[in-house]
């Protein structure tokens, strides 16, 4: 059962175009999300997708925001 708060706010592919590159790492299709440039981060995240995978525009969209924010 879902609540109004898991309809509010979040990242929706109407509101964006994604800004990382998929590349292929170990022999699996990967997306890179970068930092901005004046980041002064040293940190990585694994972004792990559900079942839609890289297919799912948002799922893109989440790891560029993830990365801006680190």
């Amino acid at each position: 059962m879902s609540c109004p708060d898991c309809f509010k706010g979040g990242v929706h592919h109407e509101h964006g175009t994604p800004t990382g590159k998929e590349e292929t790492l170990y022999g699996k299709n990967c997306y890179i999300a970068s930092a901005p440039a004046n980041s002064t981060s040293k940190s990585a995240i694994l972004f792990l997708t559900d079942a839609f995978g890289l297919d799912l525009i948002n799922n893109k969209l989440l790891a560029d925001k993830y990365a801006a924010q680190s």
